[in-house]
């Protein structure tokens, strides 16, 4: 089977789905950006700029750690 990198268009749908099935009422905190509610974070994250770069990876790195069966051991 064939894979391929996903692009950031992809990247940005993927995680932006996975905000939206999020209760709106959630405060996520990333380091030293402080809060951010949810539709705040879909706004950074439609918008690439830092904060949704960082979203971005701390998704895409948590989907990682899920397919390689990391978090099961």
């Amino acid at each position: 089977m064939e894979t391929r990198e996903l692009d950031n268009y992809d990247i940005k749908k993927l995680v932006i789905a996975r905000l939206n099935v999020m209760p709106k009422e959630v405060k996520i905190s990333i380091g030293d950006d402080g809060e951010h509610t949810v539709n705040d974070l879909i706004e950074h994250v439609e918008k690439g700029d830092e904060i949704g770069e960082k979203m971005a990876r701390i998704q895409m790195d948590y989907l990682r750690f899920l397919t390689e069966g990391k978090a099961y051991e």
